[in-house]
């Protein structure tokens, strides 16, 4: 749930440096070494007039470090100016190398370098993305403070997956309803059968009762596992607006916590209808977890008759 690259969490882009430590200072100086000689651009690097607008994307930007470990080594710890936001552009720091002027931008389709007539710059180009990526090296301890004191405090970001998790519970759910129907239908079928053309019907472990009642194990499982996946998440970002947990440090406790824990940093247990649900949906896991670890062999599993080959019984529901 948490990470300080693109995912679950993002540090926001518009912090300020933070005052650092002694040794922290000197990796700094590290880092400003191993980058030279990039500097900010200032007034004596040459700028071709509408750089800004004009700049085209270099192959060798395509080799420069993600993005976000870019952005707090130039703006967060060397302090190069940021341009700002504009449309599909996240960030902007335009860098003089040796004398000429580039920029290292976070556009739409991803970082890159950007400069006037990038096929005549492919060779400067290159150099930066290797000097960029040789800094970020040294500037390690810096980026992993400073993911420590973003954690500790509440300055972070906690990405939303609901909508994907929920999108894939109702599919797999939605996959086990219609092998439930399959096998009504089979069920229908088969009373309709006299006894010998039952028997007649009758292949063994390919038959069509057994494969779709297999299936729906399958799926019923799958179901089930998606669901709590969905609502783990779901009470996190809830905890987090009810202002339960603020800290990244309490996120990232509550996100290794089982579901039971989770549950109970949204709802109070003692309302009737919360523990009614906290007590169901707990039996549910808990005989899920059992069916899975003795091998789908326990009290509450599907079972399948030798007389008659079909499922029994069949929930409505996972």
């Amino acid at each position: 749930m948490l990470c300080c690259k693109p995912g679950a969490v993002e540090f926001p882009l518009d912090e300020k440096s933070l005052n650092l430590p002694d040794h922290l200072q000197r990796v700094r100086a590290a880092a400003e070494r191993a980058l030279a000689p990039i500097r900010p651009a200032g007034a004596s690097t040459a700028t071709p007039q509408n750089l800004l607008f004009d700049a085209q994307r270099t192959d060798a930007g395509r080799n420069l470090p993600p993005y976000y470990l870019v952005y707090f080594l130039l703006i967060d710890l060397l302090e190069f100016k940021n341009l700002g936001q504009f449309e599909k552009l996240a960030w902007s720091v335009p860098v003089d190398y040796k004398g000429k002027a580039f920029l290292i931008e976070h556009r739409k389709f991803g970082i890159g370098i950007f400069v006037d007539n990038p096929q005549a710059h492919e060779t400067e180009a290159a150099e930066i993305a290797t000097r960029i990526q040789k800094a970020t090296k040294v500037a390690r301890p810096y980026f992993e403070w400073r993911a420590e004191s973003a954690v500790a405090d509440s300055k972070l970001n906690v990405k939303n997956y609901t909508d994907e998790l929920h999108q894939r519970f109702q599919y797999v759910y939605g996959e086990y309803q219609k092998i439930v129907a399959d096998i009504r239908r089979e069920e229908e079928r088969r009373r309709s059968l006299s006894r010998e053309e039952r028997m007649s019907d009758w292949d063994g472990y390919f038959s069509e009762p057994y494969t779709l009642t297999e299936k729906a194990a399958w799926l019923a499982s799958a179901a089930i596992d998606a669901f709590f996946s969905f609502t783990e998440h779901v009470f996190i970002h809830l905890a987090i607006l009810q202002g339960t947990i603020s800290t990244g440090n309490e996120v990232a406790s509550l996100a290794s916590a089982d579901w039971g824990n989770k549950f109970k940093a949204v709802f109070d247990l003692q309302e009737p209808t919360s523990k009614r649900f906290y007590d169901d949906l707990t039996e549910i896991r808990r005989q899920h977890r059992n069916f899975v670890a003795h091998g789908s062999f326990c009290s509450t599993s599907i079972i399948l008759t030798h007389r008659r080959q079909l499922p029994w019984p069949v929930s409505e529901g996972p």
